[in-house]
């Protein structure tokens, strides 16, 4: 179970999901947000015993449609998000 999450599309069908979040998002579908923006704290929602963590995943492909358990993953790929950090 993903427990509180967001999504958010950064077009180009490339879209990153955050899960198990402390509390449920304060965004609404089509929203908004910016870089650097808070979208979430690290919680331990969706499963009994989990420790605190944030579950990321980067995607290709369409974007992730509905919300909850009904959501939609057709046509995505994961991608190793790694490259997208820098390093030091």
């Amino acid at each position: 179970a993903r427990g509180y999450y967001i999504a958010i599309d950064h077009g180009n069908k490339f879209w990153t999901l955050y899960q198990h979040l402390y509390s449920a998002p304060n965004f609404k579908i089509g929203d908004r947000v910016r870089a650097g923006e808070t979208i979430g704290f690290v919680g331990a929602t969706g499963l009994k015993g989990m420790q605190p963590h944030l579950h990321l995943e980067v995607h290709s492909g369409s974007f992730m449609k509905g919300t909850g358990t009904g959501a939609n993953y057709r046509s995505t790929s994961t991608v190793n998000p790694a490259q997208y950090f820098a390093t030091r």
